[in-house]
């Protein structure tokens, strides 16, 4: 009772605030039976709050008025005064000594309530008469005889999800539709009116239509569900069309006066393909995956989804055929299946390509490619296609179902065409790409077929080797799959030419499915033939956006046969071959990583056993032994590991049926299989053995054991390699005795077991020995970062010492010179120096070796030296040098590391200039932070020894500090240094914005010098937020604007031919011209701009004095389309409207199309890069376009300004419709 009084409710209240009806068991609790707020609908639906109470079958008014008293004690006096009490009763009320009326007026009268209400049985048979859409669900559930001609949005969702083998969900109907859904719900929550909608079906529609309010928001779904009614007669329609507040979905023989119910309330009118529609009314096909995702809520797993959303071809009406739950209705067009035959075989085409129609005429019985066109092109309106158009691309819909409907009626002559046509689309070669190769124009070149008959060809090849027996399909005299092996084995030079298997792209994976015996022979008969012929494979091929490489489509069509225990081994091994030959490149693609994927032992890439696969790995790493090693590495266990998942074949079963079921134990078994082949590999390889030892902590305690035990052998008879594998063992060792209480961590007796084996085959030499410790800056010693660091300093400090105990200055030059890290080396070593000398003794020693190493040495021990005692260390060096220990040239070495500032300084200059300019040439500018007396002499030594970038990171950080003729000393000077390194301009940028940020706030420096310092260093200014210098000298001085035009653009009457012969175009002028067009083309500043205002006269001054220039050097209309640029740019104005009013005067009074075609190209070119999702379509663009429109009404009064961004939204428009067919072919082809 109270879940159908709240449908008639919503069924009826134009506006509900609040409603709460609990219905079943829930309608049990305490409190009131319903609650409701809301606007009024006389006779059953007050205005306002109300509260509503249910009786039962028979009761009599002695039982309603004590339950209506119970109400009245229990509620207060100023909460029932704002409330209407309402009484439902399923009983016709029935007592003739008290009529209803009289009762109800009794109740008013007492005014307990704002208002009372009584609604019996005929009352309740009466709204539901009012609210029919809610009568025939109630009806339906009660499971009384049906409303004749009508049902419920229930009963229609029902019946037509019914017919799939797993009922059908919403998420399949709305797959790519969700903007159209959003704006459904909206229109049929809207006024009276109709909603016209098509797809394939009218029934489709209607179901869609349906499943947008079953997955709207609960409130919606309500509101829409009791107001819904599905009349399917012209009887019902007209009976319903008396009623108001309902939502219409006519069907059948009721869409005849879909008009007439359009005027009482919203009104779907439905309409299937073969019904003229425009384009905004069609519902969206979605891609494959996003049907696929559709598919998968309906219960089936993803692979099986995504290959039931290909065959389905999109479509639900396809989707009935393939999955459905009883008999299937043959579909329409299989009696024209003679027709469709050349379009079947074809599978897809471009009828703008000419080398397509050329393939497809040979298909016909004719040669008659135009007749099929438009025998095609009334197909493609049934309401259930076969076929599909978009722009000029054919695409057989569902080619499955269409194979399988119609492969019966291939004949032996259709065979024979179709054999010629795939001979001669996969017998085409690319040329390579070779920039030195002679031109050709465009219209000369051989057209390759397109990617859709290509594609095409090789599905039909594959559904014919796969699916014959399903198709019925019978070849003359041959098997099937045997015609197909034929047909691919006659490709000229299939087994000898590379260049052919490279040609085959993106249709060698369905060519290998389809035909797996002949092109794997070809492949592996080319891998033992000639390697450069092989190497070519791996060749770099520059694509539109991004490189790529012919091996990833081999490498795509191995993997899809891999999954095929039949080819397991072949394939594998030949991915191995290529492996051997890769030489490996930027492109992350490589066959060791395919090898890698299939192998895995927790996630394998392949239906063959384990078995299998570990008999095929051991015979590759017997076979090619180095690709054996590194595809045995990348599957040993990781911690924390990643796969990729390889394609899986299209139909072939490939063993799926028999796939061994994936346990922990296989992953196990096959994990420890690696294992073992790991350390069957190593032989006499030290290298191997830290490889192995940096893998070792994730294998089980007994494994980790066994290779410990093996490697305590292997040292014993391989001392010369011991100390390499011994340092990773120690790190090994220190890594999990830091971490010894963590959960990844080594057992106990493995950690004994590591540990001994450390202690055992330790170095006896002190350097050696001590080595690791200064291989990194930090090595692994501790938990915490300061006790980490504590544990190394101490260890270090220890080993230092020993070094120098065991083998004095030699062992300690030879740790410096071993050392990653030279300098910790020198720091460590000063602490062990009994006496200043000593130190001095060592850097001497040290300078003898002229090494990077030596060098980072020296300058730390120096620099530790003079912490330890500064004048006698100051003294001890002033002393060799006067001596002769120390030269000119080496001694700044022991300087470096001194602190930056005057102290240092001064102490340099003491040995003279050849020293101190040494020292500055040397030295690492950091930044300065001393006085400003010492800022003011560190940028000016630097300056001194030319080192101008120098000066300009050292004193960044204090510009506003420096004169402003130091500032621009530097910045002419830098130049010429960024000159001659290139890189180091990179990294000078931020520096070079900082100094002219300073620059702009100076008073003492006129605007046009900072203009031409600007010019200069253009290409490496990045902050664009500041104002430009240059940009004002351009919007104030006309002739240096000009200048840049006639820098860049030839006079519009100077011959091409002349310019040559009269200008040597240099490096430098190239340089020139790039810079320059850079400046015109970044040059947004408007003249006369101010804020967001344009003043008028000083705008149009600076534009007839340029177009004057522009004209008298001949270069009139490249002047215009650039002030067009210009004027792109300038601001809205306060009418909201852009441009701004005084660039719209500019426009009518200039009335120059160049420049209106100027401001046109540069508008599209403001809008930047832009993203997309790949189906989105052209919504971006058309909301652009809206834009443009709406300003272009706004510009009314000024005629060629309206006309101009009319025209932009023409463009934009144009955009859309690119965009639209570009997001439909993306829908077919994925």
């Amino acid at each position: 009772m109270a879940a159908m009084v709240s449908d008639l409710i919503r069924a009826s209240a134009p506006e509900i605030k609040a409603v709460r009806f609990p219905s079943g068991d829930k309608g049990q609790v305490r409190g009131f039976d319903g609650w409701l707020e809301s606007t009024g609908m006389p006779p059953y639906v007050p205005d306002g709050t109300s509260i509503w109470e249910f009786g039962v079958a028979g009761e009599k008014p002695a039982k309603a008025l004590e339950d209506y008293n119970k109400r009245v004690r229990q509620t207060g006096k100023e909460l029932r005064n704002a409330i209407t009490f309402v009484f439902v009763s399923p009983a016709t009320w029935d007592a003739p000594q008290l009529k209803l009326q009289d009762w109800v007026k009794e109740r008013k009268n007492e005014k307990y309530w704002k208002d009372v209400c009584y609604i019996d049985g005929s009352q309740l048979e009466d709204w539901l008469y009012q609210c029919p859409s809610v009568a025939a669900y109630y009806a339906a559930e009660m499971g009384l005889r049906p409303l004749e001609g009508v049902c419920s949005a229930d009963e229609f969702w029902n019946e037509y999800a019914s017919r799939f083998k797993t009922k059908l969900s919403e998420e399949v109907v709305l797959a790519g539709r969700t903007k159209q859904a959003s704006a459904f719900l909206q229109s049929a929550l809207g006024t009276p009116g109709s909603i016209e909608l098509a797809a394939d079906s009218p029934d489709e529609v209607i179901a869609f239509a349906i499943a947008a309010v079953r997955k709207s928001d609960p409130e919606t779904r309500l509101f829409l569900e009791d107001r819904i009614l599905i009349p399917s007669t012209e009887h019902a329609a007209r009976f319903f069309s008396t009623f108001n507040n309902l939502v219409y979905f006519p069907r059948s023989q009721a869409n005849t006066l879909s008009g007439l119910l359009s005027t009482k309330g919203p009104t779907l009118v439905s309409k299937g393909r073969d019904q003229r529609s425009r384009k905004e009314e069609r519902l969206e096909r979605p891609s494959t995956s996003e049907f696929a995702a559709g598919i998968e809520t309906m219960g089936l797993e993803r692979d099986a989804a995504y290959a039931l959303a290909q065959q389905a071809g999109r479509s639900i009406t396809v989707l009935a055929r393939r999955y459905p739950r009883g008999n299937v209705q043959r579909p329409e067009w299989q009696n024209a299946g003679q027709t469709l035959i050349p379009a079947v075989m074809a599978g897809g085409w471009d009828g703008s390509n000419v080398s397509d129609q050329r393939v497809i005429a040979g298909l016909t019985i004719d040669s008659d490619y135009d007749s099929l066109d438009r025998a095609l092109r009334r197909m493609a309106q049934l309401q259930d296609p076969p076929i599909d158009m978009e722009g000029s691309v054919w695409k057989i819909r569902a080619p499955v179902d269409a194979f399988v409907h119609l492969g019966h009626l291939f004949g032996a002559n259709d065979f024979k065409k179709l054999s010629d046509a795939a001979i001669t689309v996969f017998s085409q070669i690319d040329d390579p790409l070779d920039a030195n190769a002679p031109f050709v124009v465009p219209s000369e070149r051989l057209v390759r077929h397109s990617s859709w008959l290509r594609d095409g060809l090789a599905n039909t090849l594959l559904q014919i080797a796969v699916l014959h027996e399903q198709a019925e399909i019978n070849v003359p005299g041959l098997n099937p799959q045997q015609w197909v092996n034929n047909l691919i084995s006659s490709l000229p030079g299939l087994r000898d030419n590379h260049r052919l298997i490279s040609s085959l792209k993106d249709e060698l994976w369905l060519l290998m499915e389809a035909a797996p015996h002949p092109l794997l022979e070809a492949l592996e008969h080319l891998l033992e033939g000639d390697k450069t012929e092989i190497q070519a494979l791996f060749s770099k091929e520059q694509g539109l956006f991004s490189p790529t490489s012919p091996h990833n489509y081999i490498l795509w069509a191995l993997e899809t046969l891999a999954w095929d225990p039949e080819f397991f081994e072949r394939a594998t091994i030949a991915i191995a071959k290529l492996a051997l030959m890769d030489t490996g490149s930027y492109i992350s693609n490589r066959p060791v990583d395919s090898l890698r994927a299939i192998f895995l032992p927790w996630h394998p890439n392949t239906n063959a056993s384990l078995s299998l696969r570990n008999a095929v790995l051991h015979r590759i790493v017997d076979l090619l032994p180095t690709v054996g090693w590194t595809l045995s590495l990348l599957l040993l266990p990781k911690a924390h590991d990643t796969s990729s998942l390889t394609r899986k074949p299209r139909f072939r079963e490939a063993g799926a049926s028999q796939v061994e079921v994936l346990t922990n134990g296989q992953v196990w078994q096959a994990q420890a299989f690696v294992i073992e082949i790991v350390l069957g590999q190593i032989g006499d390889s030290g290298s191997r053995w830290v490889q192995v030892i940096r893998c070792l902590d994730q294998w089980t305690p007994q494994q980790q054991l066994g290779a410990l035990e093996q490697l305590d052998k292997w040292i014993a008879t391989h001392l010369d390699q011991r100390d390499v594998v011994w340092s990773a063992l120690n790190d090994l060792a220190n890594k999990h005795n830091a971490f010894a209480d963590a959960e990844w961590a080594l057992t106990k007796d493995v950690q004994q077991a590591l540990e001994g084996l450390v202690v055992k085959h330790e170095s006896t030499d002190a350097v050696r020995r001590s080595l690791w410790l200064f291989d990194s800056w930090l090595p692994q010693m501790g938990s915490k970062f300061e006790e980490n660091e504590a544990l190394a300093n101490g260890a270090r400090s220890d080993a230092v010492r020993d070094v120098i105990a065991d083998r004095g200055t030699e062992g300690l030059l030879e740790l410096a010179t071993l050392a990653k890290e030279p300098g910790l080396v020198g720091l460590f070593a000063a602490d062990h120096a009994k006496e200043l000398v000593e130190i001095a003794f060592w850097i001497e020693h040290a300078l003898l070796e002229q090494t990077e190493n030596s060098r980072l040495f020296i300058i730390s021990l120096s620099a530790k030296a003079l912490q330890r005692s500064p004048t006698e260390w100051q003294q001890l060096i002033t002393d060799r040098h006067k001596e002769g220990y120390l030269s000119d040239d080496n001694l700044p070495q022991l300087l470096l590391g001194w602190p930056d500032g005057v102290d240092t300084w001064n102490f340099v200059k003491g040995f003279g200039e050849a020293v101190e300019a040494e020292y500055w040439k040397q030295k690492r500018p950091f930044a300065l932070t001393g006085s400003h007396e010492e800022l003011l002499e560190g940028v000016n030594s630097y300056m001194r020894v030319g080192r101008f970038q120098a000066s300009l990171s050292a004193s960044h950080r204090r510009t506003a500090e420096l004169p402003t003729d130091v500032i621009t000393h530097i910045l002419k000077s830098l130049i010429q240094e960024l000159n001659t390194n290139i890189d180091q301009a990179q990294l000078t940028q931020h520096f070079v914005d900082i100094f002219f940020n300073e620059l702009d706030k100076r008073s003492d420096i006129h605007q046009n010098e900072i203009a031409r310092l600007e010019y200069v260093y253009f290409p490496l200014l990045r902050d664009r937020k500041r104002k430009f210098a240059i940009h004002q000298l351009m919007a104030t001085d006309p002739e240096f604007y000009i200048s840049l035009i006639t820098s860049i653009f030839r006079a519009a009457g100077e011959q091409e031919e002349k310019a040559t012969v009269s200008e040597e175009r240099t490096e430098g002028q190239r340089a020139k011209w790039s810079l320059d067009y850079r400046l015109l083309s970044q040059f947004s500043t408007l003249p006369g701009a101010d804020g967001d205002g344009v003043e008028f006269d000083t705008l149009m001054q600076w534009i007839s004095a340029v177009r004057a220039l522009g004209e008298k050097s001949d270069r009139k209309e490249v002047t215009d389309i650039y002030i067009g640029h210009l004027l792109a740019h300038a601001p809205p104005d306060p009418d909201g409207a852009w441009p701004h009013k005084s660039v719209r005067r500019v426009v009518e009074q200039l009335n120059a199309p160049s420049v209106e075609r100027g401001i046109a190209t540069e508008r599209f070119n403001m809008r930047g890069v832009y993203t997309k999702s790949m189906t989105e379509g052209g919504e971006q663009e058309r909301e652009l376009a809206t834009r443009y429109r709406n300003w272009a009404k706004t510009s009314d009064t000024y005629p060629r300004t309206a006309r101009l961004l009319e025209r932009i939204a023409e463009g934009y428009d144009h955009e859309a419709k690119d965009a639209d067919q570009k997001s439909n072919l993306d829908r077919l082809r994925y």
